[in-house]
């Protein structure tokens, strides 16, 4: 049995404070599996989940929500925890997920940031992939996303309480095998993944790309091709795939353009945090990242340039009048071929990647870390598990220094004494401007709407 292969069938859009008991209740239910805890709070009280599955020797940190306009990956991440744990019972048929159990240890957060999540509740409430010109209306009225400087993902170790309870859960342990942070898309022309950049275009990430192609085609999407000339740190890998966002490259390409404030609203991202404990080894990274709307209309373009939403972009400000209007959508988005893209086949596309990366560390088992000590579980077995006595932001704070030129230890520190002394980063009243597309998340001045197409700029 594999992730993919999980019950589907119920799928919907919950909320944190809605999927809190189950999630823990599902845990208490297979005590020799898994656990559950509250691992922190958000900035407005809101408590934080943590789980642990397995007991394997390789350690896999999943983490989602740090966009929360971007629901498909906590609800992937909580149907991964409950329904997995519920196949356990489905007896013979391959035993469940047990290899999987055997093989990794998991430690996932399926959403951490609960804040922002009640924030978009009016137009997640509202999601029907059967009625997408009502839905687009809905959510641009209703999308809320955190600006530069607010941004979790770039919030590594300790921006926010939310990360910092991340960071002490996902990374005070054992070295990472393999990270995944689930994100998504407002607009594109397909299906795109990023890969960490030592691992994308070699033959360790060959079998990732072919099959998250397949994957794509399967759901009927294009890839999304967008050759982006190394902007901010992003590397091409060919069309669906760069290379996973850096805190270090976002800082680096607003000090080259004379912008030291805005390049100071950059930490490090989750993936630069996992890359950070194992030193020796760069662990597999991923970002998937699919568009709850995939413009399906071929537009003539050279390679690598996204002709069709190029066009969409220009639409934006007048689709964003419309919408909050409650005026008709329908003409201006009919030449882009809008689709909504359901919530079965999203969630069935992140699982299917999460089983393709996880084959690829076992691929390239000869490069892993292999577990450092024994821990006994409540059944009285001795399994492998992961320890480690420091603190996530210890053990983070001590390998960014361990890996000198690799990470910025100067950002690091100054992140670190800005926690310790009460500080935070400006550009907390700049969420307006975000929504309206006139400053993208990663910091960029824009037309309305110019930079809701992708995750990462």
């Amino acid at each position: 049995m594999r992730l993919v292969d999980l019950d589907l069938s119920d799928a919907r859009f919950q909320t944190s404070a809605e999927v809190f008991e189950p999630l823990r209740s599902a845990c208490e239910q297979n005590p020799d599996l898994a656990s559950f805890e509250t691992i922190g709070e958000s900035e407005e009280g809101r408590p934080i989940a943590g789980v642990t599955m397995g007991y394997g020797p390789r350690l896999v940190t999943l983490v989602a929500g740090a966009h929360a306009d971007e629901p498909v990956g906590p609800e992937t991440l909580r149907t991964f925890v409950i329904e997995g744990l519920a196949a356990r019972g489905w007896g013979a048929e391959g035993g469940g997920l047990e290899d999987l159990w055997e093989q990794f240890t998991f430690r996932i957060v399926p959403h951490i940031n609960p804040d922002g999540e009640a924030r978009n509740q009016s137009w997640i409430t509202e999601w029907d992939a059967d009625r997408p010109v009502d839905t687009l209306g809905h959510y641009l009225r209703g999308r809320r996303r955190e600006p530069p400087g607010r941004d979790i993902e770039f919030g590594y170790p300790d921006l926010r309480p939310d990360n910092q309870a991340a960071t002490d859960f996902l990374f005070g342990h054992s070295p990472v095998t393999l990270h995944a942070s689930l994100h998504g898309m407002g607009f594109s022309e397909g299906a795109l993944l990023l890969i960490e950049k030592t691992w994308l275009g070699t033959d360790r990430d060959a079998a990732l790309r072919s099959g998250f192609a397949r994957l794509g085609a399967a759901a009927g999407l294009r890839l999304h091709d967008h050759d982006r000339g190394g902007d901010k740190g992003f590397r091409y890998g060919g069309p669906g795939f760069w290379s996973t966002p850096e805190g270090a490259a976002m800082r680096q390409h607003f000090l080259d353009g004379g912008d030291p404030e805005t390049a100071d609203l950059f930490l490090q991202s989750s993936m630069e945090t996992a890359m950070a404990t194992a030193p020796e080894e760069s662990p597999l990274c991923i970002v998937t990242e699919l568009p709850l709307f995939a413009l399906t209309a071929l537009q003539d373009g050279p390679p690598g340039i996204p002709a069709t939403l190029q066009a969409f972009q220009s639409a934006m400000p007048a689709l964003v009048d419309r919408a909050a209007e409650a005026g008709d959508l329908g003409p201006l988005v009919e030449p882009f071929g809008l689709r909504a893209l359901d919530l079965q086949t999203q969630l069935g596309i992140h699982l299917a990647t999460l089983d393709l990366a996880l084959d690829s560390v076992l691929t390239n088992e000869n490069r892993l870390p292999l577990p450092e000590k024994q821990k006994a579980h409540p059944d009285g077995k001795q399994h492998r598990r992961h320890v480690c006595d420091e603190t996530g932001r210890e053990r983070v704070s001590r390998l960014a220094h361990a890996r000198g030129a690799e990470v910025d230890r100067d950002h690091v520190e100054r992140g670190l004494r800005r926690a310790e002394h009460g500080g935070r980063h400006p550009g907390d009243d700049r969420g307006l401007a975000v929504l309206l597309g006139q400053i993208g998340h990663d910091g960029d001045r824009a037309g309305a709407g110019q930079r809701t197409h992708d995750g990462h700029g």
